[in-house]
């Protein structure tokens, strides 16, 4: 018996388990319990924003002291360390440290200048004012990336379709660390989703400025702009750099030179955890290869640090004759036909395996960083729905690939929820292996999947006709 059909055993078993009505039981029950969390830490929050579960808000007090210093009368010292620990713990004053045995907790604010700044008119609320804000806003970003991107998935089922918004919905890394914990991910998501969709319908340099809007995190897109590169695709890369200079003009003008140049020193500090100097962070809440071996052995090592170099620059070898066979096929894009409100739109489209190529490059891109957060995982959700589509198109040599990815979806979403609480007793990041596999057989698909868009049965009459 060879490997597929292994696979498909074993998921046929976890399938017979978890059909369709069981998965959307449990979701509704994820969604309902987490509502009813997230209300009862509004009720049960005290005078100082302490709930039982823990500090109300999590990391989106990061953001709304920054806000607040900037609306204070000494907005040059954002990134000064002391000025963030002091608006810290005006929100949450029991946090503050008390002596050698109880040092306190702080959250250090190392995003650009123009974050604060667009956090300024929340800032001016009461803070569970503005955190229950933030909660509509940020479920309407990733709701609005959710809902760009269904358009670029027409063969997937409405049964199928359904399923896949509850598991998103529901998926850790939004429903914890994004949504209740205060993250800024879905913003990145909906950024992303608008990039895939104008690359898509063959609109390059708006694509680039939608994917541009991501460079507010920089290691978001660590690896598209290389890829852009190899892959000739220069009005991508003018649409990047024009939103990139948009982002620096309009922080210049915002909040002037000093605390730009601040920035890049407060992201120096930050950044250097990943050799072990720097600020203090929780190994345990990133997912890259780096943070993988540094939690594995405890610390920064030689043998960690030549292990990562290692596999990426064996995967980046892979990476970049797959972005270089990119730019051959984006050079001859082909006229597919789809329905769009019922009615048939001819539109130039992305090839099936340049589309795999995009989504292996964005997962790769949580795997190979200097650091990323189980919060920006979320970026996966777009790569897993336009791999899902790709099979959903009935191209018969790729059926018996559908159950190992199937497999390595199941595995992303339960184990995203065990993933902390494991790497923080063990120091073994179980979710970073699912994410390189996942990486791995995205690309392996690129190369095994035809260039030509496959038409759906309709399309296909018409174009015949």
């Amino acid at each position: 018996m060879d490997l597929s059909a292994r696979i498909s055993r074993v998921w046929s078993g976890i399938e017979r388990w978890l059909d369709r009505d069981r998965i959307r039981f449990i979701c509704w029950g994820l969604l309902g319990v987490t509502i009813v969390l997230m209300v009862l830490s509004f009720v049960t929050s005290d005078t100082h924003h302490q709930t039982r579960f823990g500090s109300l808000g999590g990391d989106f007090a990061g953001f709304y002291y920054a806000g607040k210093i900037l609306n204070g009368p000494t907005p040059e010292k954002l990134y000064d360390p002391a000025t963030q620990d002091e608006a810290y713990y005006e929100i949450f004053p029991t946090l503050r440290p008390i002596d050698e045995d109880h040092p306190g907790k702080n959250l250090p604010y190392v995003h650009p200048p123009i974050v604060a700044f667009v956090f300024r008119s929340l800032a001016q609320l009461p803070y569970p004012t503005a955190y229950a804000v933030w909660l509509g806003i940020s479920a309407c970003l990733y709701g609005a990336g959710l809902a760009v991107i269904w358009r670029l998935l027409p063969s997937i089922p409405a049964g199928a379709r359904a399923v896949a918004f509850l598991l998103a919905l529901t998926f850790e890394p939004f429903l914890m660390e994004c949504w209740l914990g205060g993250q800024l991910s879905a913003f990145a998501f909906l950024c992303m989703a608008v990039a895939f969709y104008w690359e898509g319908a063959g609109r390059p340099v708006l694509s680039g400025l939608a994917l541009g809007l991501c460079l507010y995190k920089p290691t978001l897109v660590l690896l598209l702009p290389p890829m852009l590169v190899v892959a000739r695709r220069w009005w991508n890369l003018i649409g990047v750099g024009l939103t990139g200079l948009a982002l620096a003009l309009v922080s210049l003008l915002t909040v002037g030179p000093q605390l730009c140049f601040s920035y890049i020193d407060a992201l120096r500090g930050f950044s250097g955890t990943a050799t072990g100097t720097g600020m203090e962070r929780k190994d345990w809440k990133f997912i890259d290869l780096n943070f993988f071996f540094r939690n594995l052995f405890g610390e920064p090592t030689a043998v960690g640090k030549s292990l990562v170099l290692i596999i990426a620059a064996v995967t980046l070898i892979f990476l970049i004759i797959s972005w270089w066979r990119l730019g051959g096929m984006l050079s001859r894009p082909s006229r597919v036909f789809a329905f769009d409100s019922q009615a048939i739109t001819g539109r130039e489209s992305m090839a099936p395996n340049g589309r795999l190529v995009w989504a292996s490059t964005v997962t790769w891109t949580m795997v190979i960083n200097v650091y990323m957060g189980i919060y920006d995982m979320i970026l996966v959700v777009l790569t897993i729905l336009l791999t899902a589509e790709i099979f959903y198109r009935g191209d018969k040599h790729l059926e018996t690939f559908f159950p190992t990815f199937k497999i390595l979806v199941f595995l992303l979403v339960v184990l995203s929820w065990l993933t902390q609480p494991f790497a923080r007793l063990t120091g073994f990041q179980i979710i970073t292996p699912v994410l390189f596999v996942l990486a791995a057989f995205q690309l392996w698909l690129a190369w095994k999947t035809p260039e030509a868009p496959a038409l759906s049965s309709n399309a296909a009459d018409f174009a015949k006709a």
